[in-house]
């Protein structure tokens, strides 16, 4: 299935219908003089107004709609697109660097996951406990955030009581998205980073209908390298957003985006090895043939047959006997090991040795990835927001919202961050003479080390579609009676 061609399908029907219904909804009308409007700011929305530099004083995290932070009881930091651009913040990689209580894994992160952030990008952890849950525009989402399309970020940090079934005990970590504004703009930007990495972002906005329709669209060429050679990241996104005033009491905003990543990122742990510990003792090696599992019916007596359970496995795993003395599918099965006998390998919480210093080593962890490119990663995703806001009167209005995405996802990874050593004197096999006699081949690479490699694919779709209805009317009891004034608006 082609997913980018499916995607696309997906995105075009219901914008460039909406965007159609916009223009014709417009015709004929006369446009206004600016001088003498007044524009009434809705309650669903922020703008940049309320904010000064690294300081916002309002947000929709609280209640879904914009409240002051100073009246919200809960854990709420506001990162502003200031912040954003100070920080070269791109996405929750690079921002929780620098917000408080929490943490990034990744190459520059400051916490391990255990391999987990190769397969997702958007690993982090909030107040130590896990990944938060991801929503854009309030949106549940598994789309991970670029600052390319996001006004600012809020990040709600523990259960927000206001939004009761939505939050994570970790929280919310949410991306508002830009919108069509009413003027004409267009915005170029270009970035250059360690190790030949780049970026490039495309912003243009259109106001087509003088305060009435606004169309905008954003693209984003994304190029990562790292320290550790050949891994890479290469992103593509499409951002496209519409803004249609019917009257002065409806709006109509919608908002697609597509997009692709084909990664093959750096390993962050380095490998595990016994080698040093191997080195210490002296390097001992085993003379004896511990695979010799192959069927032979020479002298009487039967041998095991191999089993490959694994497909891309270049050695048996255990072996079978077709003819057991025993019932059950599964008949007779002998193992054969070789492991370090080390004392704490069977205490809890024991870990394999991990190699901390490249310097002498046979191989450079840091600058080299052991896998090369052969681990790889790989997701597209699209997503599609219509909200219509309807005001009622002077102090009521509801707003109707639908989202809907599609993320795909799937990693393979082939190449273990491991590196062990072949201590086996022979081959794992035998030769056999005329006379029924037979010699165990010597093993070339005895002492040498080695990386296995497993095949393990991982492959994931999730589709989201929601509607959401919010209302609101706004009381002020000092404006209806002074009994009542000190309840507050």
């Amino acid at each position: 299935m082609n997913k980018k061609h499916s995607i696309m399908r997906r995105i075009r029907s219901p914008f460039v219908g909406l965007l159609a219904l916009a223009v014709a909804g417009v015709t004929g009308l006369r446009a206004q003089d600016n001088s003498d409007e007044v524009y009434e700011l809705s309650p669903f929305t922020v703008a940049a107004e309320d904010e000064a530099g690294y300081v916002a004083t309002q947000t929709l995290a609280g209640t879904r709609l914009k409240s002051n932070l100073k009246d919200l009881a809960g854990a709420i930091q506001i990162v502003t697109p200031e912040f954003l651009e100070d920080t070269s913040s791109t996405g929750t990689e690079d921002l929780f660097l620098y917000t408080t209580n929490t943490e990034a894994s990744g190459p520059d992160g400051n916490f391990g996951n255990g391999g987990a952030e190769r397969r997702n990008p958007n690993s982090v952890r909030v107040r130590g406990l896990a990944n938060p849950d991801r929503t854009r525009s309030y949106f549940l989402t598994d789309i991970g955030f670029d600052t390319y399309n996001t006004t600012r970020v809020a990040i709600a940090k523990g259960p927000n009581a206001i939004l009761f079934g939505l939050g994570s005990p970790a929280g919310i970590v949410n991306n508002g998205l830009k919108q069509a504004m009413f003027e004409d703009a267009n915005m170029i930007s270009a970035r250059y980073g360690s190790w030949g990495a780049h970026r490039e972002v495309l912003d243009v906005n259109r106001e087509l209908i003088e305060d009435k329709l606004a169309v905008r669209l954003i693209g984003l060429n994304n190029q990562v390298k790292f320290k550790q050679k050949p891994s890479f990241s290469d992103e593509q996104r499409l951002y496209g957003a519409l803004s249609y005033k019917a009257s002065e009491s409806t709006w109509i905003r919608a908002n697609f985006e597509v997009g692709s990543i084909d990664a093959s990122r750096p390993n962050t742990s380095s490998p595990t090895s016994n080698i040093p510990t191997w080195i210490a003792d002296g390097r001992p090696t085993n003379p004896s043939n511990i695979s010799a599992n192959g069927f032979s019916s020479f002298g009487g007596n039967r041998a095991p047959q191999h089993i490959y359970d694994n497909p891309s496995a270049t050695h048996p795993t255990i072996g079978f006997d077709p003819d057991p003395a025993t019932s059950g599918p599964d008949g007779i099965r002998r193992r054969h090991w070789t492991a370090a006998n080390r004392e704490d390998q069977g205490t809890s919480g024991f870990s394999q040795g991990v190699l901390t210093d490249e310097t002498g080593y046979i191989f450079d962890f840091r600058d080299k990835s052991l896998s090369g490119i052969d681990n790889q990663q790989r997701f597209s995703f699209d997503a599609v927001n219509v909200t219509i806001e309807q005001r009622l009167g002077e102090n009521a209005g509801i707003e109707l919202a639908f989202d809907d995405q599609l993320h795909f996802s799937e990693s393979l990874d082939r190449v273990q961050n491991s590196i062990r050593v072949d201590t086996g004197e022979v081959l794992p096999y035998r030769l056999f003479n005329a006379d029924g006699t037979g010699t165990d081949p010597a093993n070339p690479n005895v002492g040498r080390p080695f990386a296995t490699m497993v095949e393990n694919f991982r492959g994931q779709e999730n589709e989201r579609k929601a509607w959401r209805a919010t209302g609101y009317y706004e009381l002020d009891f000092a404006d209806q009676s002074d009994d009542f004034s000190w309840l507050g608006r």
